[in-house]
């Protein structure tokens, strides 16, 4: 399935949030396979009761964001990608987490090409996968706080022109 966003507004795809019932319902216990995503704002966002997805083969293209994790009621979240590609153009990063019980794991797959991979204030972020880019200025993850990033796979750095850091860490 490819999802085109033609209208030059970059939408966002999904915002899943319990709204009313039981705490203890999730809303975020969902799959996507074989999904690629071209020109949108923010594809996943999540409210009350997000526990996670499973992305398998799938792909974002000049996006704004993959994922945002916020803190929220009840969210233990735990969003596992499989040979996932993010890249070509995409302008910001792939992950914006800020929830502690964030959790982001990342197999095969590449992350080309783009801006940014992670901003995390908090929450874990694993990456198992193929990076490469061109001519970096910035860094590719920013934490800001109590975040946690595991880098494992190859790094492809073509015509690189100066210095930088490839994680970048405040607090």
């Amino acid at each position: 399935v490819v999802l085109n966003d033609k209208s030059g507004l970059r939408l966002n795809c999904f915002n899943l949030e319990q709204t009313s019932g039981d705490s203890n319902s999730s809303v975020c216990l969902q799959s996507f396979i074989k999904v690629t995503f071209h020109l949108f704002g923010k594809i996943f966002t999540h409210g009350k009761s997000g526990w996670g997805t499973d992305w398998y083969s799938c792909a974002a293209r000049s996006c704004s964001s993959w994922m945002e994790l916020t803190t929220s009621p009840d969210t233990y979240e735990r969003h596992t990608f499989f040979a996932c590609m993010w890249h070509n153009g995409s302008t910001g990063p792939a992950f914006i987490m800020n929830n502690i019980n964030g959790r982001v794991y990342w197999y095969g797959g590449s992350c080309d090409y783009s801006s940014e991979l992670a901003v995390i204030t908090k929450g874990l972020l694993t990456f198992e996968g193929h990076i490469e880019y061109k001519n970096r200025t910035s860094p590719l993850i920013k934490i800001n706080g109590d975040g946690e990033v595991k880098l494992g796979g190859l790094l492809a750095v073509l015509s690189d022109s100066g210095k930088y850091f490839l994680v970048e860490q405040y607090k």
